[in-house]
C-alpha cells in the first residue's frame, strides 16, 4: 500500500523590519511621565540645573595672570599709574614736613579736626598712613589691568585658537577701561579727602565725601572675588584696600557722628529750657539781666 507523500511545504520569506530606527529612536526618547517615579523627575531636574550652573559659571574664566606677559601688555598704563603715585606720595610727605607754614596749617588742622586716632598722630605719621593708602590702591589697579588683559586673551583664543601670546594693548584703551577708571576714581577720592581734612579747615563731611569715593569702588572690586582666585597676592591686596578705608570710613564717621550729637544736645537744651521757663517771673527778671544770662548759658555748654 503506497505511502501517503506529503507534498512540501513552501513558505516566502518574510520580510525582516528594520527595528534599527524603532530601537534607537525609542532609546533617545525619555521614558513617559506615567512610568516615571517622582524620584526620576527630581534627580532629572536636580541634573538639568546642575548643567545650567555648569554653564553659567564658565562665563567666568578663573585663569592666573601673575605673568609677564600680561604685565608687557599693560606697561604703558602701569607707569602712568606708578608715576601717578610716586607724585601724590612726595607730595604728602612734603608737605608734612616743609615749607614751615604749610606744616604748620597741616598741624593745626589736624588738631582742629579732633578725627579719631588721626588727631593723635603727627602730621608725618598720618602723611605715611596716606601714602601706604595711595600704594595699596595703585598696586590694586595695576594688577586689575594685568587681570583684564588675561580675560581679553581668553575671549581672543575661544574665538581663535591659533593665538598665541597675547599683543599689548594700546594706551589709550587702557586708559578707558574699567580697571584704570576705578583707580582714578579712588585717587581722586584720597587727593579730595587728605586735602579737605589737613589742608582746608572744613567741616568732617567733606572728608567723609572723599573717603565714600574710595569706598564703593573697592567695596565692588572685593564683593566681585571670591576664594576660587588662582592669585593670592592680588586677592589680599584688594581686600586690604577695602579695609584701610572701612577703618577712615570708621574715623570720619565717628567724630562727624560725635559733632552732630553734641549740636543736637545744645539745641534741645536751649529748647528745652525756653518751653519750660519762658512764663516764670523768674525768667523775666533773668531777661532783663543779660550778665546772668550769659553766665548761665555758659554753664549749661560746660555741661553738655
Amino acid at each position: 500500500m503506497p505511502r501517503h507523500v506529503h507534498p512540501p511545504s513552501f513558505s516566502l520569506p518574510q520580510k525582516k523590519e528594520d527595528t534599527s530606527s524603532v530601537d534607537q529612536y525609542t532609546t533617545l526618547r525619555p521614558a513617559t511621565l506615567s512610568a516615571m517615579s517622582r524620584l526620576d523627575i527630581e534627580q532629572q531636574l536636580r541634573d538639568l540645573e546642575k548643567r545650567g550652573g555648569e554653564l553659567s559659571a564658565f562665563d567666568v574664566v578663573k585663569i592666573s595672570f601673575l605673568r609677564r606677559e600680561y604685565y608687557d601688555c599693560v606697561q604703558q598704563a602701569s607707569v602712568v599709574i606708578a608715576a601717578t603715585a610716586a607724585v601724590l606720595a612726595l607730595l604728602l610727605l612734603i608737605l608734612s614736613v616743609f615749607p614751615a607754614k604749610v606744616a604748620k596749617l597741616y598741624a593745626k588742622n589736624i588738631t582742629a579736626a579732633r578725627v579719631t586716632f588721626f588727631s593723635s598722630l603727627t602730621p608725618f605719621l598720618t602723611s605715611l598712613f596716606a601714602v601706604s593708602w595711595v600704594i595699596l590702591v595703585s598696586a590694586n589697579g595695576v594688577f586689575s589691568l594685568m587681570k583684564h588683559a588675561a580675560l581679553l586673551h581668553e575671549e581672543h583664543r575661544k574665538v581663535d585658537p591659533s593665538i598665541g601670546s597675547p599683543k599689548e594693548l594700546a594706551l589709550v584703551e587702557l586708559l578707558r577701561s574699567a580697571p584704570f577708571l576705578t583707580f582714578a576714581i579712588e585717587t581722586m577720592g584720597i587727593i579730595f579727602e587728605w586735602t579737605a581734612y589737613a589742608l582746608c579747615r572744613t567741616d568732617v563731611e567733606v572728608p567723609l565725601m572723599g573717603a565714600l569715593l574710595v569706598f564703593f569702588p573697592s567695596l565692588y572690586q572685593s564683593l566681585t572675588l571670591d576664594s576660587t582666585e588662582p592669585d593670592r597676592l592680588p586677592l589680599w591686596i584688594t581686600h586690604s584696600v577695602l579695609f584701610t578705608t572701612l577703618f577712615v570710613l570708621f574715623c570720619l564717621s565717628r567724630t562727624f557722628v560725635m559733632v552732630n550729637y553734641k549740636l543736637i544736645k545744645e539745641e534741645y537744651n536751649k529748647h528745652l529750657t525756653n518751653s519750660l521757663y519762658k512764663d516764670r517771673k523768674e525768667m523775666k527778671e533773668l531777661k532783663s539781666r543779660p550778665d546772668v544770662m550769659q553766665r548761665r548759658s555758659a554753664a549749661v555748654k560746660k555741661r553738655s
